[in-house]
């Protein structure tokens, strides 16, 4: 006997809110669902779990939503990961939400940059924080610990090229792109 699907998917997308990233889906058919786990990734490959909702199992069509609440990157990554009773899961397709117009965070300046960068905070706080340069492949270049509202930062040693400045903790980071002359 052929095995029938625990959930229809109908839509699912990822948007940009005041208080983080709602990630809403629609679904019909729900037989034998357990719950839903949301998932966030900053690369697209390593997930984390951020929330799970039980499934209600109701034939009709019916519309979940979740908040993270802690979006940390302009461009985060999510998915709902469906677990049947048995165990079984169904991963929905991966959305994407580009946050980047609600984020007020820091400039760099100049950029492109000759050797010493200007990075000037705005929404974030000042006080001591660290920060991370990495290459265009995502190797880290430089890290190390800024504080103030204003920080020059010295990149005369860097090669020209595409880089990656994040600054933050492991909970809320903030990325600008730099391009050095």
């Amino acid at each position: 006997s052929e095995a029938s699907l625990p959930v229809t998917l109908v839509d699912i997308n990822a948007e940009c809110i005041d208080e983080g990233v709602v990630i809403k889906w629609t679904v019909t058919s729900e037989y034998n669902n357990e719950s839903y786990t949301c998932q966030y990734s900053v690369d697209g490959q390593n997930w984390v779990d951020f929330g799970s909702i039980p499934g209600e199992n109701k034939a009709e069509e019916n519309e979940y939503h979740y908040v993270h609440m802690e979006s940390s990157l302009a461009n985060t990554y999510y998915r709902v990961v469906q677990k049947d009773y048995d165990g079984s899961l169904t991963y929905f397709p991966v959305v994407k939400a580009d946050c980047s117009d609600n984020l007020e965070t820091f400039s760099v300046f100049p950029n492109p940059v000759a050797s010493t960068a200007v990075i000037t905070f705005s929404d974030i706080n000042p006080e001591e924080k660290l920060f991370r340069i990495t290459d265009a492949m995502g190797r880290s270049i430089r890290s190390g610990q800024i504080s103030g509202p204003k920080v020059e930062l010295e990149l005369s040693d860097l090669s020209p090229g595409t880089y990656f400045i994040t600054i933050g903790d492991g909970n809320v980071q903030y990325r600008e792109k730099i391009i050095k002359l």
